[in-house]
């Protein structure tokens, strides 16, 4: 029941992010939740790409980055994750990355955007 809550609140915050100006124990900075456990979990990798959005629209690319890569090592079969990862990339001009990312997103998911 906690994980389905947690899914439907990083879902609202995905759809727009809030600033928390001291967000709880179980959230990141972002206001995104997460859980804290121990073990990785769908809502953790979901709390950890969504807290690399809001540092890739902050501009704190290494951030963004260091979320991404976490996330990717909890479920490597998410296209979404590679491919907010392959922005970032190229927002910090790495475009060799960049361009890996976007081609592991696009093998896992075709539906995902060339850019």
């Amino acid at each position: 029941m906690r994980d389905k809550w947690m899914l439907l609140i990083a879902l609202a915050t995905m759809a727009g992010l809030s600033s928390c100006a001291a967000p709880p124990a179980n959230q990141l900075a972002s206001g995104c939740p997460y859980s804290g456990a121990d073990q990785p979990t769908l809502s953790q990798r979901m709390a950890l790409d969504c807290e690399g959005k809001y540092y890739l629209k902050k501009g704190k690319y290494d951030h963004a980055i260091k979320n991404f890569d976490e996330a990717i090592r909890i479920d490597p079969t998410h296209a979404q994750t590679y491919y907010n990862r392959s922005l970032t990339y190229r927002a910090l001009g790495e475009t060799a990355d960049a361009d890996a990312d976007l081609a592991k997103a696009r093998q896992l998911d075709p539906s995902i955007p060339q850019n």
